[in-house]
């Protein structure tokens, strides 16, 4: 049983078919470049986000900080007026 890898012998084709196969490969090669260029793309502005969103994240923890620190003060003020 022959593997489907294996060549089964010498394929004849004309040469213009040849040079379309080629022109057709390095057609595909570019267009897996560009795919290629595509995704580096979007991993950069993923990284662009995703510090972005970072960033979000951590002022919004200082303003929550921040009111809390606001609230347990009012709190305070307000419980040492009743005494």
């Amino acid at each position: 049983m022959m593997d489907s890898n294996e060549l089964r012998g010498p394929i004849f084709v004309k040469v213009d078919e040849y040079n379309k196969i080629l022109q057709t490969l390095e057609m595909i090669k570019g267009k897996v470049n560009e795919a290629k260029a595509t995704l580096e793309n979007i991993k950069e502005l993923k990284k662009e986000e995703d510090s972005e969103i970072d960033l979000w994240s951590v002022t919004l923890q200082d303003i929550e900080k921040k009111l809390n620190d606001m609230d347990q003060e009012l709190m305070e003020s307000d419980s040492a007026g009743e005494m």
